[in-house]
């Protein structure tokens, strides 16, 4: 892998990858107060799995025989179903 490739999906993880770390970094160095700390964990977790995405959507990304069009209609369809689902479902674990 050479350099970064740009797709709808990247850009969303990317946004994703730097409000994790933001929030990460707050809660477990600055509001750690009151069970905090362990939102801040989550955050680090949830980061670190975004990374993981971004990495095997990058290795997708530089594959030579993909068709870029057809990439790009299914990163927007995903964009599209998880803004949907957040929409109808919000955010939340149980």
């Amino acid at each position: 892998m050479s350099k970064i490739k740009i797709t709808p999906l990247s850009i969303v993880l990317i946004i994703i990858e730097v409000l994790l770390i933001i929030s990460a970094f707050y809660y477990l160095a600055i509001a750690n107060t009151g069970g905090m700390a362990l939102a801040g964990v989550i955050a680090f977790i949830a980061a670190v799995l975004n990374a993981m995405i971004f990495a095997v959507q990058q290795i997708i990304a530089d594959i030579k025989g993909i068709n870029k069009k057809a990439l790009w209609t299914i990163e927007i369809l995903i964009i599209v179903a998880g803004i949907l689902y957040l929409a109808i479902n919000g955010i939340s674990i149980g």
